[in-house]
């Protein structure tokens, strides 16, 4: 389907953004923008509007238009709203997965389970390749959890999960502190459990427990995500430089998956409500 100039700058725009291309804070140019997408200006505010509307941008009176800077309230109003899907679609993927997406959620499994192989080092072992270790733990991660978006046959929560950058913002970048990694093993031995808890619980087909398992999961992704956080904040404060981040590459492989994910869910003559009773 033919975008209109209008959809043709949001992307744009929002993928510059998504990839690092325009930075935290940084002013944008409409005009600038008209000329390098190639079209004219009034398509151009109208996707800057839109950008606004959902917090990606903001608009400072009498100074311009700038990237949005994230603060800690954003972040934590994020993994809340991460919660809120994962859980449902967690539930939604016990009732409704399908015998295909059964051997494909076991594919996933064992590919997490190899994922974490590397990490079982003793205690103070030093990982050389540490970033793109955790590059292929977290597109494996992806996979999983956009695997169980599909079983749940929930279309709407995945084009949410898309417009809000969610999956971008939380796969995309390390969410680590790096004092973890004095023992590796354990730290990954702990994912990898609440992992394995969701997935046993919708293999069973037993919403409930699936919705708490996965509950627990983004209780401590969410804890993770926070500490990294405050520990990159207190580093620019004292203007030292972060550990290395994950190169663009990465988040142009998380929207390939979900941009995967989201094709053969609307392929599908699934649902697209997160209503009913749970078991």
């Amino acid at each position: 389907m033919k975008l209109t100039q209008r959809e043709h700058a949001y992307r744009h725009i929002r993928n510059k953004v998504a990839s690092g291309m325009f930075t935290t804070g940084e002013r944008i140019y409409p005009v600038q923008l008209a000329k390098e997408i190639g079209i004219s200006l009034i398509p151009v505010r109208e996707a800057i509007g839109q950008l606004q509307s959902e917090g990606i941008i903001v608009h400072k009176p009498h100074r311009g238009i700038f990237v949005k800077k994230i603060e800690r309230r954003d972040l934590v109003d994020l993994i809340e709203f991460r919660t809120t899907l994962e859980c449902a679609a967690a539930a939604q993927a016990a009732r409704r997965i399908s015998a295909a997406q059964i051997i494909e959620l076991n594919e996933r499994w064992q590919d997490l389970c190899r994922a974490n192989e590397p990490f079982d080092v003793p205690p103070g072992t030093t990982l050389d390749n540490l970033n793109q270790l955790l590059q292929e733990w977290h597109l494996t991660d992806l996979a999983f959890h956009m695997l169980l978006f599909r079983a749940a046959g929930n279309l709407r929560a995945i084009r949410a999960m898309e417009d809000m950058h969610v999956m971008m913002k939380m796969f995309g970048r390390r969410v680590d502190n790096p004092s973890a990694w004095a023992n590796s093993a354990a730290f990954t031995a702990e994912n990898l459990q609440v992992h394995k808890e969701v997935y046993e619980a919708v293999l069973k087909h037993d919403a409930k427990a699936a919705r708490k398992a996965m509950h627990l999961h983004m209780r401590r992704a969410g804890k993770n995500m926070l500490a990294r956080f405050d520990w990159l904040q207190r580093h620019r404060d004292e203007g030292k430089s972060p550990t290395e981040e994950f190169p663009d590459s990465m988040e142009a492989s998380v929207r390939d998956i979900q941009n995967r994910d989201q094709s053969k869910l609307s392929h599908d003559a699934g649902f697209d409500d997160m209503d009913g009773a749970e078991k």
